[in-house]
């Protein structure tokens, strides 16, 4: 009876460490997700249960989340070079401007399948699902500002093309002063 207790008393410690272990793995991983760090060094599991799809899928989806803030990154890179450009000429400004509205409206479409694919992959893990919260409104905020760059180029396009009319109206005037 004795050995029967220590056998069992070992087999439950097995079996509790076996789902313990990458339950604490997991939960590490989603406490550092939740506070914004998205660079995790962890390796997809290898375990063949539903404790290792479950960590495959908080792998693959901590690697979209940071390919899509590298992606983030890249094109906030983009908007400071073109604002640069902005001030050089105002026909470069405007077309520019409609290129980054359309590179960011992309990033957002980008960020709306990201956002269904997470919340496809983690139904079980809600710490994830808060970060991953945090990310749509970031979504909305990129589209809203991508609008109002569209907007703000196509002002900027009515105004070239207003210049480009009183120019043309200017040569016209010029060459009846010159035929007089």
């Amino acid at each position: 009876t004795v050995v029967c207790i220590l056998v069992q008393l070992l087999a439950s410690y097995k079996i509790r460490n076996a789902i313990k272990q990458p339950l604490d793995i997991m939960l590490h991983v989603c406490g550092k997700l939740a506070k914004g760090n998205f660079r995790v060094n962890t390796a997809p599991s290898t375990r063949k249960d539903e404790f290792g799809d479950v960590h495959r899928g908080l792998y693959n989806m901590t690697i979209s989340v940071g390919k899509l803030l590298n992606s983030f990154s890249h094109t906030t890179e983009q908007i400071a070079a073109a604002s640069q450009q902005l001030n050089s000429s105002s026909m470069e400004s405007a077309n520019t401007a409609t290129s980054v509205a359309e590179s960011v409206s992309e990033a957002a479409a980008i960020v709306v399948q990201q956002q269904t694919a997470v919340n496809d992959g983690t139904n079980g893990v809600s710490a994830i699902t808060n970060a991953v919260d945090g990310i749509k409104l970031q979504a909305q905020e990129i589209s809203a500002n991508a609008g109002q760059a569209a907007n703000k180029a196509a002002a900027g396009n009515k105004v070239v093309g207003d210049s480009v009319s009183q120019i043309q109206n200017v040569e016209a005037t010029v060459r009846t002063t010159a035929e007089l």
